[in-house]
C-alpha cells in the first residue's frame, strides 16, 4: 500500500471529521440550527459560534473551520523531529501553552492542563494539578486520543505497537492523568496502525484482541526511565491502587464495551450507530467524552463504514445529537481515511498545511531527510503565564510566543471581548489561528522565540538515534550498592538497597517524615557513585510534588 497516500487521506479525513462534527459538538437540535441554520450537516459550511464564555462574542467561522482535536494533532505533529523523536518537552511548554490561547472547543481538563504548563514548576511528567474545574489525575477525556495520529503516521514499524505507545504516553500525560485517557489514546494509535497495515478497520474480536494487548502500557511506563522515575511514582502516590491494577480495570471496561456492541456489528451503520453511542452512554455528559468509549465508537463506525464514500459514514456520526461528534468523527476519519482511495473534496481549513505535515511525516516514516521544527531553547524558556500574553510584538510585528509570526487575515474582523480583541490570524507557516490579544499586546524579548527561519534539516533517523535524555536513576547498578567496609555508612531506618521509587514509596507511606527524608538524601551520598547530585534531585522533586498532591487534598 501506498503509505504516503494513505497518511495524507489520513490526516485530510480527520480533520474534515473534525470540522463536521465541530458544528455540532455537545449541541441539540436548537443549537445546531441557530449554529449552521439548517437542522442537520450536509457539509463544512460558515458558521458562527459564541466564543470566551459567558461575556464572549459571537465569532463568524470560515467553512472548514477545524478545532481543538486537529489543533492539537499539528501541535504534535510539530514537535516530532526530523528524526522521528518526540520533543515531548516543546509540546509541553511551548505549543501546549501557546495552544491555550488559540485553542477552539477545548474540554476544561486540557485548558487546565494546558494553562498550568505555563508555570515554571510545570513539566510534561510532573503536571499534576488541581483546580477548582479539575483534577489531573480525573482527566480521562478523549483530548489525547484525538490528537496522537502523527505517532502513527510517523512510525517506522507499524507493527511495533510498544514502540508507537511510549510516544503517544509521553504525549497523553502532559495534560491527561486518569487512566482511561491514556489507555485510549493508546488503542486509537493501535486501531490506526492495523488500519494502514491491512487497508481495512479491524473487526470486533480483532479490537478484542487490541484491547487485551493494552495490558503492555504498563511495560511500556515502567521500562521508560522518564515516565517511571519522574511520572509514574507521583502518580502512584496521587491513587488508591496501582497503576496495573488501574490499567487492568480500564482494560476490563474496554472489552465489556465491545461486548455490548456485538449485537449490533452486523447491522447497517445509519441504524445502528444511535443505538451504539447510546449503549455506551455517548448521550450521558459524565462519560460521552470518554476516552475509551469514544475511541471504541469510533472504531466501531470504522468497520461498518463503507471506505468508498467516508463522508457518508462521517455524516451519520456527527447528526448524532448531544454526542462528542467532532472527536469520534476525527477519530473515524483518520482511520477510515487509511482505507480509501475516495479524495476529501469538502472545505477543510489550512488543507495545504495538514498535507505538508502528513507528508513530512511519511519521510520520518521511511527514515528519509526530513525538516524539524524549530523550537525556542528551552534551557531559558518561559512560557506567558497569561494565555493572552502569548500574543506579543517583536520588532512591531505580532508574534505566537514561541512558535512563529502571525498575520491579521484582512477579510476577516476583529472584535472585542472584555478589553483584549479576538481575531483570524496566519501563522506563516500555513495554519488559521483564532487569537486573543491584549489591545496593546506587551513587547516579547527575541530570545523568548524561535527563529524566524523555524525549519532545519536534520540527520536521517537511521544515521544516529537521539540518546536517552536520562539515566535510570530509579534502579541501582553494581557500583551504586551499598558497601559493607564500614568506612562512613549511617544506618537510616530502613531504606538502605532501595531504588529511589522504593525509597519515595516509603516515604509517601511514612507520611513525609522529615528525618526520613533527610535521611534518605544524605544516603545518595553514602551509597557512593558520581551521579549522587542527580539522584538527590529527582527524589527531592518527586518527593515535593507527592507532598503537594497529598495537601490539596486535606484541604478539600
Amino acid at each position: 500500500m501506498d503509505r504516503k497516500k494513505q497518511n495524507r487521506l489520513s490526516a485530510e479525513w480527520a480533520a474534515y471529521g473534525d470540522a463536521l462534527g465541530f458544528m455540532t459538538e455537545l449541541a441539540d437540535a436548537s443549537r445546531v440550527q441557530y449554529r449552521i441554520g439548517a437542522d442537520e450537516v450536509q457539509d463544512t459550511v460558515p458558521w458562527k459560534r459564541k466564543v470566551g464564555g459567558y461575556s464572549g462574542v459571537k465569532v463568524e467561522l470560515p467553512a472548514g473551520t477545524y478545532s481543538d482535536d486537529t489543533q492539537l494533532r499539528l501541535a504534535t505533529s510539530r514537535a516530532i523531529r526530523g528524526d522521528g523523536a518526540f520533543n515531548v518537552a516543546a509540546f509541553a511548554k511551548v505549543e501546549l501553552p501557546a495552544w491555550a490561547n488559540y485553542a477552539l472547543g477545548a474540554g476544561v481538563g486540557s485548558k487546565e492542563a494546558a494553562s498550568n504548563l505555563a508555570r515554571t514548576s510545570a513539566t510534561w511528567y510532573s503536571n499534576f494539578f488541581d483546580s477548582k474545574k479539575a483534577t489531573y489525575i480525573s482527566v480521562g477525556g478523549n483530548g489525547a486520543a484525538m490528537r496522537i495520529q502523527p505517532h502513527v503516521w510517523a512510525a517506522p514499524d507499524l507493527h511495533n505497537l510498544n514502540s508507537i505507545f511510549l510516544d503517544v504516553i509521553r504525549n497523553s500525560v502532559c495534560t491527561h492523568g486518569h487512566v482511561r485517557g491514556i489507555v485510549g489514546a493508546c488503542f486509537h494509535a493501535s486501531s490506526l496502525s492495523f488500519a494502514l497495515l491491512n487497508g481495512r478497520a479491524a473487526n470486533l474480536a480483532e479490537l478484542k484482541v487490541m484491547v487485551n494487548q493494552l495490558r503492555s502500557v504498563v511495560d511500556v511506563v515502567n521500562n521508560d526511565g522518564d515516565l517511571r522515575m519522574f511520572w509514574l511514582s507521583v502518580w502512584s502516590g496521587c491513587n488508591k491502587i496501582s497503576f496495573e491494577e488501574a490499567v487492568a480495570q480500564v482494560v476490563q471496561e474496554m472489552l465489556d464495551d465491545i461486548n455490548i456492541l456485538e449485537p449490533l456489528g452486523e447491522g447497517i451503520l445509519e441504524d445502528v450507530y444511535p443505538q451504539a453511542v447510546n449503549a455506551l452512554g455517548g448521550l450521558t455528559p459524565s462519560s460521552r467524552g470518554s476516552g475509551t468509549k469514544t475511541a471504541i465508537l469510533a472504531s466501531f463506525v470504522s468497520l461498518l463504514a463503507d471506505t468508498s464514500a467516508p463522508k457518508d459514514a462521517l455524516l451519520k456520526i456527527v447528526n448524532v445529537f448531544g454526542s462528542d461528534t467532532d472527536s469520534i468523527a476525527t477519530m473515524a476519519g483518520a482511520i477510515i481515511g487509511s482505507c480509501t482511495d475516495q479524495e476529501c473534496e469538502g472545505a477543510v481549513q489550512d488543507r495545504d498545511y495538514i498535507r505538508v505535515e502528513a507528508e513530512r511525516l511519511t519521510l520520518i516514516a521511511k527514515g528519509g531527510e526530513a525538516s524539524s521544527f524549530r523550537y525556542p531553547n528551552l534551557r531559558s524558556w518561559k512560557p506567558a503565564r497569561a494565555a493572552v500574553d502569548s500574543i506579543g510584538i517583536i520588532d512591531g510585528h505580532l508574534w505566537l510566543n514561541g512558535i512563529d509570526r502571525i498575520e491579521a487575515i484582512s477579510s476577516s474582523p476583529v472584535a472585542k471581548i472584555s478589553g483584549d480583541l479576538i481575531g483570524w490570524f496566519r501563522l506563516s507557516f500555513g495554519q488559521t489561528i483564532l487569537v486573543r490579544s491584549r489591545s496593546e499586546p506587551r513587547n516579547i524579548a527575541r530570545e523568548r522565540v524561535s527563529n524566524e527561519l523555524n525549519l532545519e534539516k536534520s540527520e536521517s533517523r537511521f544515521a544516529a538515534e537521539p540518546p536517552d535524555r536520562l539515566r535510570d536513576l530509579f534502579e541501582q547498578d553494581e557500583g551504586q550498592k551499598v558497601s559493607n567496609d564500614g568506612h562512613g555508612k549511617v544506618v537510616t531506618s530502613g531504606l538502605e538497597g532501595l531504588t529511589l521509587n522504593e525509597m519515595l514509596q516509603k516515604i509517601i507511606g511514612g507520611g513525609f517524615s522529615p528525618e526520613m527524608i533527610g535521611q534518605a538524601l544524605l544516603q545518595q551520598v553514602d551509597e557512593g557513585g558520581n551521579d549522587f547530585v542527580e539522584r538527590g534531585i529527582a527524589l527531592t522533586s518527586n518527593v515535593l510534588t507527592a507532598y503537594e498532591a497529598r495537601v490539596k487534598r486535606r484541604r478539600k
